[in-house]
């Protein structure tokens, strides 16, 4: 939705840098979106998986409750997609709850004691575009958890 310009300088500038910070938002959210579908699409046991565990915690009820609230669907949705950011700017652009998420996959790593590996993020030529209709917080979840612990070096080693 676009909002008419106003007649004060000051309204405008407003407008713009919120609209820049909308921007950016959008982008983050699609960004982590679109890994987490990536890591649904390519390892799909391991998605639901991490779901299932995560499920009970409850920032991540909680975090479900504001993406509803915020209607952060719609919005991630309207008009084109905006080109994936780099992991790290997506998840400094969402802020507190994904730093929840970084907090807990920093505890995970650390427990770990070295014998993790950091995992490849797929190229962004990789990444699948979103769909209307499909519940994306799931995805943005995924995609926040794999961008955490791609961040911090804390991904399983292969068996």
């Amino acid at each position: 939705m676009t909002t008419p310009p106003s007649p004060h300088a000051s309204d405008e500038r407003v407008r713009e840098v919120l609209d820049t910070a909308n921007q950016w938002t959008r982008a983050a959210l699609c960004t982590l979106a679109r890994h987490g579908a990536a890591l649904r699409r390519d390892d799909a046991d391991r998605a639901r998986h991490l779901l299932d565990t995560l499920a009970p915690w409850p920032p991540y009820k909680a975090g479900q409750f504001l993406f509803d609230l915020m209607e952060w669907e719609d919005f991630m949705l309207d008009g084109d997609p905006p080109p994936p950011l780099p992991l790290g700017e997506a998840i400094d652009t969402v802020g507190l709850p994904l730093t929840w998420l970084r907090t807990a996959a920093a505890r995970v790593s650390d427990a770990f004691d070295g014998e993790w590996v950091a995992p490849a993020a797929p190229a962004a030529e990789d990444l699948p575009q979103l769909e209307s209709g499909r519940y994306l917080y799931q995805d943005v979840t995924l995609g926040a958890w794999q961008a955490c612990c791609l961040l911090l070096g804390a991904e399983p080693a292969a068996p």
